[in-house]
């Protein structure tokens, strides 16, 4: 007859009851209550954790408590305990102390345990394809790389090199912590990869492009990211940004080209001419205009006016019959501003110069609004971002 077999996950609950029956008898005696078993001296203790305290031979000591939003523990004939960075085992060894020096106890043999751990979680959001909240696990750490992968991956606009993480501090102000991704990934710098925080905000910022708008085939929005493979240095010519906008279109006036320079914060952008016609039938790269991230190469065409920026739709755009545009009519046509729009400082680029407009103080007088320009054909209108 063959010997009936335990099925494996009945012997291994029955291994840990044996365990656990064995440990609770070498520590307590017939007719006291059973302490509850030590969690991990390796974690430490969170706010919003439960803890379960059990003093031997002292019933009325045997408590749950729960640690405050400011990392304290409330512990009965001590008062408040600080958890803040503490195992459980530096917490109980100083309970036991307390309890002996202060509620003048013979014995204090204490155990603290967790019975609930509190909802740890970091926020990831950017240029990432699903910005959320991520648990982090109680048991390991979970790295930058690691949430990051949780939320879908990198969009191809992230900047993988300046990743972000804001952390909170009892003591003092936040911390500004980089963490440079593609320098993780090339091998090399794993201890680099930052391990997550209760907490923790991780903010991954896109990658600047350059915009190229007026007479191309595919006007647009190019990030450097996806012509990096080819151009390791991530430069980009205005030859090379025509050519990614699929070249000129019908009456696009590639001989009076301008790449308007990315706009920095109280100047006025530097805009370089640059006649695309003469240059593609040269054969002289060292004529060619280099292109950095924020930059626009604008190829005027018709008698349109331009309006981009930080708009919801910009484009080109044509005066009525018979009429003149405004900065604010063509604004109004670009269907307005985008949330962060910097609005103190539109700015008008065209061939005389640039002019700072503050839209938000222009008054309406009489029917017009006094201080709005009107706009000759070829102008551009750029609204920068407010941040």
């Amino acid at each position: 007859m063959r010997a009936s077999r335990t099925p494996a996950p009945l012997f291994r609950l029955l291994h840990l009851f044996v365990c656990l029956t064995l440990s609770v008898t070498a520590t307590s005696h017939a007719g006291e209550e059973a302490a509850p078993a030590a969690g991990r001296d390796e974690y430490r203790v969170q706010p919003g954790d439960v803890l379960t305290l059990w003093v031997y031979r002292q019933p009325d000591l045997n408590v749950e408590m729960t640690v405050s939003p400011r990392g304290v523990l409330r512990v009965p004939l001590l008062g408040a305990v600080e958890t803040a960075g503490r195992s459980l085992d530096m917490l109980t060894q100083e309970i036991a102390k307390g309890l002996k020096e202060k509620a003048h106890l013979l014995e204090a043999n204490v155990t603290l345990a967790v019975k609930s751990y509190a909802q740890r979680q970091a926020y990831v959001h950017g240029a990432v394809y699903l910005p959320k909240a991520v648990d982090l696990p109680n048991d390991r750490p979970l790295t930058v790389s690691q949430s990051l992968a949780l939320t879908g991956g990198l969009r191809p606009e992230a900047q993988a090199t300046e990743i972000r993480v804001t952390r909170q501090s009892r003591e003092g102000p936040a911390q500004q912590l980089r963490v440079n991704l593609e320098r993780i990934a090339a091998g090399g710098h794993v201890e680099e990869d930052l391990a997550l925080q209760s907490g923790d905000v991780v903010f991954v910022p896109e990658e600047m492009g350059i915009f190229v708008i007026g007479g191309v085939k595919k006007p647009g929005y190019f990030v450097r990211n996806i012509y990096r493979q080819d151009r390791p240095s991530g430069t980009l010519t205005a030859s090379q940004a025509l050519a990614m906008a699929e070249g000129l279109a019908p009456g696009g006036r590639a001989a009076e080209a301008r790449v308007i320079r990315r706009v920095v914060a109280g100047e006025k952008p530097e805009v370089v001419s640059v006649d695309l016609f003469k240059l593609l039938a040269s054969v002289r790269p060292e004529d060619d205009v280099t292109m950095a991230p924020g930059d626009t190469l604008l190829v005027p065409q018709s008698e349109g006016v331009y309006v981009l920026g930080d708009v919801q739709e910009g484009g080109v755009f044509y005066p009525p019959a018979g009429g003149k545009l405004t900065v604010t009519r063509a604004l109004a046509l670009a269907k307005g501003f985008e949330k962060f729009a910097k609005r103190s400082d539109v700015r008008v680029v065209r061939r005389t110069g640039v002019t700072l407009i503050d839209v938000d103080k222009l008054t309406e007088k009489a029917g017009s609004l006094e201080g709005d320009i009107e706009l000759e054909p070829g102008d551009v209108v750029f609204v920068p971002k407010g941040f």
